[in-house]
């Protein structure tokens, strides 16, 4: 189900909960702020039933007919409720926010029928197609709203001191929150911060961005990450978000260090914070229009291309071919000038001088993979290397210990 229909259902819980709960105290006297909120957050099991009795009903999430049904009863409630609550005498102290609450309900009342009865919902042939018309018919904006007025009453109360959450939804702040998150992730990436970098993310998600494929414990992750983060600054060109059932994805195409990446984060809120559960990389990068691509052909155990089409001058897309019969990969890294590569290659931890600029994951025989490099490289040596095993050699070393290494000078 759509998250913003779960939300729907909540908040309309709420508001029945409003008219079922408040009004004036046993003695006919007016409602102390305390009393109030007491009683709204004296939410009736009944009229839960009412609501969730319209989407308890929804055996198929796939069926657009059972979501129409539960829709077309849903406005009404809104109505209804509406109408309850436009009987309470509120407290001074809540009354402007009381009627804001009100007039904000029935417009959103309003909208849920106005997009039941749009034709983009009567000709809908999928849930997906639905939630578009009720999106497109003002239902989420409406929404949207009732949130925000429902937030002022809440500050009322958070204000006075009163203990009570009377979970009024909001969807923008949420979904902000989500994305704000990644870019907190690039800003302490880019201050080579490991401890708040880490902290973005959960045990799952440190194994989906960092692990090796087994699951390892969280420490170990973390002490990897030392020198790391920080290398390579982060610049996001494009960040899109959306609520999903299970939290918030946010698709981001950044610039990291010199290659372009389009990665999705899955967060969920813990502790009231979100945390980056899942990473995927959503694959290449299409080359921007008029980016040189230089042909990359790999085979047992080497690289064939042409150096020269790689300059300091201009970007380009490195387009990896696997033409042998292993897997292969490439990895870029700069390096000195004066270095031996046998010697870089034979010594234990990271050479001194050898900088690591980009790579890729493993290329199946007859397939390829892009990078796609957003700004030149600078002037200086480089080394191209396949660090994968040698799957015809029982002991599995790496395949740059068969010469698959190229160096090349970029001028």
């Amino acid at each position: 189900m759509k998250t913003w229909l779960k939300a729907a259902t909540t908040t309309a819980l709420l508001i029945i909960a409003f008219a079922v709960a408040i009004g004036c105290s046993d003695d006919g006297e007016e409602l102390s702020l305390d009393e109030y909120f007491r009683q709204v957050d004296a939410v009736d099991n009944g009229t839960d039933e009412r609501i969730n009795a319209l989407f308890e009903a929804i055996t198929d999430e796939n069926d657009v007919a059972q979501f129409r049904n539960a829709m077309n009863g849903f406005g009404p409630i809104l109505e209804d409720a509406a109408d309850d609550l436009d009987d309470i005498d509120p407290p001074d102290e809540a009354a402007a926010e009381h009627e804001a609450l009100v007039d904000a309900l029935r417009d959103w009342a309003a909208a849920a029928g106005d997009a039941v009865d749009s034709d983009g919902a009567a000709n809908a042939a999928s849930p997906d197609e639905l939630f578009v018309a009720f999106e497109e018919g003002g239902f989420g904006a409406a929404q949207n709203t009732f949130s925000a007025a429902c937030q002022d009453l809440q500050d009322i109360a958070t204000n006075a001191g009163i203990d009570v959450d009377i979970n009024c939804d909001d969807e923008e702040g949420e979904i902000d929150g989500a994305e704000q998150t990644v870019r907190d992730i690039a800003a302490a990436w880019n201050a080579s911060d490991v401890p708040a970098f880490a902290a973005f993310f959960t045990d799952a998600g440190l194994n989906s961005a960092f692990g090796q494929g087994e699951e390892a414990p969280r420490e170990e992750l973390v002490a990897g990450l030392e020198g790391q983060v920080g290398v390579g600054a982060i610049e996001i060109q494009e960040i899109e978000r959306e609520l999903t059932d299970a939290g918030a994805d946010v698709t981001v195409l950044w610039v990291s260090g010199y290659v372009l990446e389009n990665l999705r984060f899955s967060l969920l809120l813990e502790d009231d914070a979100w945390k980056v559960d899942a990473v995927e990389d959503l694959g290449p990068v299409p080359a921007p229009t008029g980016t040189a691509v230089v042909d990359v052909d790999m085979d047992e155990f080497s690289f064939t291309f042409d150096a020269g089409q790689i300059t300091s001058s201009a970007p380009f897309a490195l387009r990896a071919n696997n033409v042998g019969e292993q897997e292969h990969h490439v990895v870029i890294m700069k390096i000195p000038a004066d270095a031996n590569v046998d010697e870089l290659l034979a010594a234990e931890g990271d050479p001194p001088g050898v900088e690591s600029i980009a790579g890729m994951p493993p290329v199946a025989p007859g397939a390829n993979a892009s990078i796609v490099f957003a700004k030149p490289l600078d002037s200086g040596r480089y080394l191209f290397v396949c660090f994968l095993p040698d799957a015809a050699n029982p002991e599995g070393p790496p395949h740059a210990f068969s010469g698959m290494t190229s160096d090349f000078t970029v001028e």
